[in-house]
């Protein structure tokens, strides 16, 4: 299948995926009201009620933006500089960052039920997994840009043409 087409299919998806979320109607409490003790300060309700209607839809949503990104990464490199092992090193990427994602909801899904934080050097767990894992695992992309560049970005052949066209724009 055509990456452009798999890109097209991904963001309408992601519409429909949106008008979804924005028809679920506001929770009770769902915008922040005065605090009864603090002045100035404001409160919300419980956290996990008004987060029910939309958690497996903003989880799915994450999803996709993260297979878009993956899949315009995958766009970036020219089709016949596509091999097996681009494919393979951007697959794991993609797994990578889907993996950090899906943990972060995970252990913020499991806050959410039993309101016990794990604290992991001074951190809840899903903050660390935020900083240290969701945060870093894109950067695998850039991995894959630096180790291939010679390779699917700019080839020695491609250094040659370019070379050829400077010296007979120079002459």
């Amino acid at each position: 299948m055509r990456p452009i087409l798999v890109l097209l299919g991904l963001l309408v998806f992601m519409l429909g995926l949106s008008a979804l979320i924005l028809s679920i109607p506001e929770p009770i409490n769902g915008h922040a009201m005065a605090h009864h003790t603090v002045d100035g300060m404001r409160q919300v309700g419980d956290i996990r009620q008004q987060s029910d209607p939309v958690f497996g839809a903003g989880y799915l949503l994450g999803i996709l933006i993260y297979l878009v990104i993956s899949v315009l990464v995958y766009i970036g490199v020219q089709p016949e500089k596509r091999d097996g092992k681009l494919v393979l090193a951007h697959t794991a990427a993609t797994l990578t960052v889907l993996g950090m994602w899906s943990l972060l909801m995970y252990l913020f899904r499991q806050y959410l039920l039993t309101g016990d934080p794990t604290i992991v050097f001074g951190f809840p767990l899903p903050t660390l997994v935020m900083l240290l894992g969701v945060w870093i695992a894109p950067m695998s992309f850039s991995l894959i840009y630096i180790l291939g560049f010679k390779r699917w970005v700019f080839t020695p052949e491609d250094e040659k043409t370019f070379r050829k066209l400077l010296e007979s724009k120079q002459s």
